[in-house]
C-alpha cells in the first residue's frame, strides 16, 4: 500500500483526534482558568498537546481496550460489549485530555493534579458521551473504512 493510500485511509483518525482534543481540552480550559482575557491562547495551546499525545496514544488505547473488551467480554452480547468499549474509552480518553490540558494551564504541582482531578469529574461526562459515539458509529466506521482500504486484520 503506497503511503498515500494508508494517509486516505486513516485521515479521519487525525480529524476525530483534533476534534475531541478541542471539545475536552475547551471544557477542561474553561472550568480550570475561565473565559479570561487569555482563554483562547491557553485552550489552543492544550489542544495541541493533546492532539500531539492523542493521536498516538487514542490509537494505542483504543486498540488495546477493543482486545480487554473482547478478551473479557467476548461472552456477551455485542451490546454489551460496545457499551463496555465506550465507558472504558470515554474514561481513558478523558483523563489524557484532561491531564494535557491541566499541565498546559497550571503546569505540575500537587495542586495540579487536584485541579486535574476536579476538571476530570467535571468533564466526565463529555468524557462518556464522546466514548459512546466512538463505540458505536467511529470505530465501527473506521473498522469498514480500514477493510475497504486492505488494511483490516489478516486471516
Amino acid at each position: 500500500m503506497t503511503p498515500f493510500r494508508r494517509f486516505q485511509a486513516l485521515y479521519p483518525v487525525f480529524l476525530i483526534s483534533i476534534t475531541i482534543a478541542l471539545c475536552i481540552t475547551g471544557l477542561v480550559t474553561w472550568l480550570q482558568t475561565g473565559t479570561g482575557g487569555d482563554f483562547v491562547q491557553r485552550w489552543l495551546k492544550a489542544a495541541a498537546m493533546a492532539v500531539v499525545v492523542m493521536l498516538p496514544m487514542g490509537s494505542l488505547v483504543m486498540v488495546q481496550v477493543g482486545r480487554i473488551v473482547s478478551r473479557w467480554w467476548g461472552h456477551h452480547s455485542e451490546l454489551r460489549q460496545r457499551i463496555v468499549f465506550a465507558l472504558l474509552m470515554g474514561l481513558s480518553m478523558e483523563a489524557l485530555a484532561t491531564g494535557m490540558a491541566t499541565g498546559a494551564n497550571l503546569g505540575l504541582s500537587v495542586e495540579a493534579l487536584t485541579q486535574w482531578a476536579h476538571a476530570y469529574v467535571r468533564a466526565l461526562p463529555l468524557g462518556l458521551c464522546i466514548g459512546l459515539f466512538m463505540a458505536f458509529v467511529v470505530r465501527p466506521w473506521l473498522q469498514a473504512r480500514m477493510l475497504r482500504f486492505g488494511m483490516g486484520p489478516k486471516e
